[in-house]
């Protein structure tokens, strides 16, 4: 499949509004400063838990769907290589054989984070 014929639609963590682009042209889209593309719901009788954590990498909240994502995203807060997370932050689209297809972030994890291999560190020489 090519590149081109493949959507990308993301919130905008500035204004909140949605935005649309090929795939091809995203790769420089901070993802992990936007907000979900759809909203986590919850009513009564359901059998999985909503909600936000707060995650001190970001400093913002993360939104997740059942208490194994909370888990989750506890555990990428905590990985000194994250330097970024959000949840659900973008929807791919593209045209199947007989329908559009949708999809967020696979089911099995449903965070997207940003790595950083290096971190400078901050130093202070020890006062002598």
């Amino acid at each position: 499949m090519a590149m081109d014929l493949v959507d990308v639609e993301w919130a905008d963590g500035e204004g909140g509004g949605l935005r649309k682009s090929v795939l091809e042209a995203v790769s420089r889209v901070p993802f992990e400063s936007g907000l979900p593309v759809r909203r986590f719901t919850s009513y009564r009788g359901q059998r999985h838990f909503t909600g936000w954590y707060w995650a001190a990498t970001t400093e913002s909240l993360v939104g997740f769907e059942s208490w194994l994502e909370r888990d989750r995203a506890m555990l990428l807060d905590h990985d000194r290589r994250v330097v970024g997370l959000a949840s659900q932050p973008f929807r791919v689209t593209w045209q199947g054989a007989t329908r559009r297809i949708y999809t967020t972030l696979g089911t099995q994890d449903p965070f997207y984070r940003r790595f950083c291999l290096y971190r400078e560190r901050d130093f202070h020489e020890a006062p002598g």
